[in-house]
């Protein structure tokens, strides 16, 4: 109560009394917004996609996003649900876009007066009309409402994930996915791109297959990763095209393909991980897809073997028991279960690219037989003559 008292008093234009918020321009270089995320347009940034954030810093009672929602349908407004996390709040605050205000979508007007550190994050976006977005269905920004702005905590590093609905995160929040613990375990900025259904060749919500939208934040929105080049792309894609029955030799041949456009747009030095689906570690259910990531990534090898920043990560049976780990549908992984993830995915870059390691590594192999049990045909020694056979050095 003290605190709130004194910033009446030295702050006679707080927000308490509805004066002295001021509208930051989008473009001001103290905020921090997802990379890969926004589009960019007439002072606006407009986003289609969960998992999009905007890093604030600032210092008084109040924190609010001007929206320009006045064609949006009242779909679209509680589709799209924003979530504030304040200073070290594990609990956010969550405003779907029912809750505008004079063009504001308010977070905060009754916080103390000293620095605050804050990430507005999309948590759910809007499920429908994704690729055709207008005014009526996707979320624009026109400025961000505090009394006093300061620099945001931001990273240098940049990293930009492609997935699908285990991206998205539909069921918990983007925020909770693998994409964004793993982007804030690599201590980088990081732009999360998934929607749900969506694959090489399966449109999914996004309205369009990911070979033919990567590079677009939806249509007539290019997605420029040459003018901001991320430091790391990790592809997770393909489950739904294999539930869907697609060609294991189409999608080996759209993963060369990918990788091809990738390297063009990003350059020689981003590191490039392709990160097979979690559930194709159920073996016995996806064996015509199992190599297929391999395949893909050594096909285009082939014909840039000079490219040695092009990795492929398998969790295999370890992936999809953290994707059941508490799942709602053991297909989707639970907040503990993302975590895990990120975790093993974080562990793999840094054997990758800390250890000397082949791009594309062999798949597992029977262990070569001794001279002694090829002499003796091994098929029929018993497993304990085998022990003994190895124990005596033969």
């Amino acid at each position: 109560m003290f605190t709130l008292l004194l910033a009446a008093i030295l702050l006679p234009g707080s927000a308490a009394d509805g004066y002295g918020v001021r509208a930051i321009s989008t473009s001001d270089s103290r905020l921090t917004w997802s990379p890969y995320n926004w589009h960019s347009h007439k002072g606006y940034k407009s986003t289609i996609t969960a998992g999009a954030y905007v890093k604030v810093g600032f210092e008084g009672s109040h924190l609010g996003l001007k929206i320009k929602a006045d064609r949006m349908t009242e779909a679209a407004k509680k589709g799209y649900k924003l979530r504030a996390y304040i200073d070290d709040d594990k609990k956010p605050v969550e405003r779907d876009l029912t809750k505008i205000e004079a063009g504001e979508l308010v977070f905060a007007n009754a916080l103390s007066i000293e620095p605050h550190q804050a990430k507005i994050v999309v948590a759910q976006s809007n499920p429908v009309g994704h690729w055709q977005a207008d005014d009526t269905n996707r979320l624009t920004v026109s400025a961000v409402a505090v009394e006093s702005l300061t620099d945001a905590n931001a990273r240098s590093s940049k990293v930009l994930v492609y997935g699908d609905s285990i991206v998205e995160s539909v069921e918990f929040g983007a925020e909770t996915s693998f994409a964004s613990v793993l982007g804030e375990t690599l201590g980088a900025e990081y732009g999360a791109v998934g929607f749900g259904g969506q694959g090489w060749e399966q449109p999914g919500v996004a309205g369009r297959p990911l070979k033919n939208s990567w590079q677009w934040h939806y249509a007539g929105a290019k997605r420029d990763l040459s003018q901001d080049t991320p430091d790391a792309i990790y592809n997770n894609m393909g489950i739904n095209d294999a539930n869907t029955g697609v060609n294991p030799e189409v999608m080996r041949r759209d993963i060369t393909d990918w990788l091809e456009a990738a390297r063009a747009a990003s350059g020689s030095q981003t590191k490039i991980y392709m990160v097979v689906p979690f559930n194709f570690g159920r073996a016995e259910k996806y064996a015509n897809y199992l190599g297929v990531y391999r395949q893909g990534v050594q096909g285009y090898l082939d014909s840039n073997p000079e490219d040695g920043q092009v990795y492929v990560i398998d969790l295999g049976r370890a992936g999809w028991e953290a994707v059941r780990d508490g799942s709602w549908d053991a297909l989707h992984p639970h907040v503990v279960g993302s975590k895990k993830l990120a975790k093993m995915i974080h562990g793999e870059v840094e054997r990758l690219t800390v250890e000397p390691q082949p791009a594309v590594e062999p798949e597992p192999t029977e262990p070569a037989l001794s001279g002694y049990e090829k002499l003796v045909l091994p098929w029929a020694l018993p497993t304990y003559l085998k022990s003994a056979i190895a124990w005596l050095g033969l």
